[in-house]
């Protein structure tokens, strides 16, 4: 598919130009396609959902189980949350998430 159409589907699909530039900078760099990187932000926003709330959930569970020690509770979150974002940008792999079969026709 030509990138230059893949781009314009982008555009219409709700993502910034800041956005896209990100998605074609790091497809050049990793000598990927496009569709490849939308295909792997797709992936990164599962798991970064999935880790997101298996680190919730275990905050909850230490809280409710009655070890209100934020030390065990605080730093996994704030780390955790921290790094979530770094490796699974939640905004852009969301809208790979919601927007790919219009993307992809």
């Amino acid at each position: 598919m030509d990138d230059l159409l893949i781009k314009k589907r982008l555009i219409n699909a709700g993502f910034t130009k800041k956005e896209i530039n990100f998605i074609a900078y790091w497809a050049e760099k990793e000598q990927l396609t496009i569709i490849e990187i939308i295909k792997d932000l797709r992936a990164r926003f599962i798991g970064g959902i999935f880790i997101r709330l298996l680190v919730t959930t275990f905050c909850a569970w230490c809280f409710f189980k009655g070890d209100y020690n934020m030390v065990v509770i605080g730093i996994p979150l704030i780390f955790s949350f921290i790094m979530a974002e770094v490796f699974f940008p939640l905004n852009l792999g969301s809208k790979a998430f919601s927007k790919y079969k219009y993307i992809k026709q």
